[in-house]
């Protein structure tokens, strides 16, 4: 056993190292040890934070640093040498990675969804990206590519490529429900919607992953960097019950759903995967939706309400029944 000074945070075999293990401790400790003889060989000076991850470079002796204060140091554990510094933000550095196909570059992940890029050339911030919409929990540079795999909170792992080297873009992604989904319903053999808690409504292929897709809420990216509010703020309240009729795909909305403490339902379009500028109000916006059916013919939706009434939708007309 190892007589360790407190919690492990960080845990990295570097390379060449026969036997050696560096670990990082929740003071802000780092120590080399031989696991073989379970012997202490140097302890690093402390740092002034807890040690969040530790990354070896691709040069030898050269590893990352990152902390929970937001600091990138990068060190030379054979001599004990400080190469460089860089400070994030104040989020914790959840993940560090360092480009592999020569361009001097390395990535960092925070807890707000931003990944970091520094130009170790010019020891520099290169560029911010807005990735996910909640913490980064990994990312990775693909060996010899210039592509970046970000793995996040949200559900969502995403590839990134670097065009040139100064900016990064979105490439692909691969996402699903970051909470569990509560309705699910097919609309034929091969299409599932489904909803939950995290706010999104989603069509899912059974055999094909890769052709799922989230239902548009419109531009929320975009305005959420405006104003500099969170995508989950900007999206509807998550969906309580939602009803379908396939037949009237091509028609017009064929979707309608209603939300938690929300007097209005919403209509979808399947056929282009957004929400529809249609939508269906109470007169009481305290009145809060409960339940929902359609017609088998499409035209008509009722919509039950908390206070006990009934109401019948059809287009833009609405009639109350007791």
């Amino acid at each position: 056993m190892f007589p360790l000074v407190d919690k492990i945070t960080a845990i990295l075999h570097p390379n060449t190292y026969l036997n050696k293990l560096l670990i990082g401790f929740d003071s802000g400790i780092i120590q080399l040890w031989n696991f073989k003889h379970e012997k202490l060989i140097y302890e690093f000076p402390q740092y002034q934070s807890s040690i969040a991850c530790l990354i070896q470079s691709p040069v030898l002796d050269v590893i990352a640093i990152g902390t929970k204060d937001g600091k990138i140091t990068l060190i030379n554990i054979r001599f004990n040498e400080l190469l460089m510094k860089f400070q994030q933000n104040s989020q914790s550095i959840r993940s560090i990675s360092f480009r592999k196909d020569s361009i001097p570059y390395i990535a960092s992940a925070n807890d707000n969804g931003e990944i970091t890029i520094w130009n170790l050339e010019k020891k520099k911030l290169q560029q911010i990206v807005k990735a996910h919409s909640s913490g980064v929990v990994q990312l990775h540079f693909v060996l010899n590519k210039p592509i970046l795999l970000t793995q996040g909170k949200d559900n969502k792992l995403k590839q990134w490529i670097f065009d040139n080297r100064n900016n990064c873009r979105i490439l692909k992604e691969r996402t699903g429900h970051y909470k569990p989904p509560t309705n699910c319903l097919f609309f034929d053999s091969t299409w599932l919607l489904t909803t939950g808690p995290d706010q999104m409504l989603r069509l899912n292929h059974a055999y094909r992953d890769q052709q799922n897709q989230e239902f548009s809420q419109g531009k929320i990216t975009c305005i959420s960097e405006k104003s500099l509010r969170t995508q989950e703020s900007l999206r509807l309240n998550p969906i309580i019950q939602f009803k379908l009729l396939q037949h009237r795909t091509r028609r017009w909305s064929n979707i309608v759903s209603i939300h938690i403490k929300d007097s209005v339902a919403r209509c979808w379009e399947l056929d282009t995967k957004a929400l529809s500028k249609i939508r269906f109000k109470s007169r009481n916006i305290n009145d809060f939706n409960t339940s929902i059916a359609l017609s088998i013919c499409g035209n008509m939706g009722f919509i039950g309400r908390k206070s006990g009434d009934i109401e019948l939708s059809f287009n833009f007309y609405r009639k109350i029944v007791n």
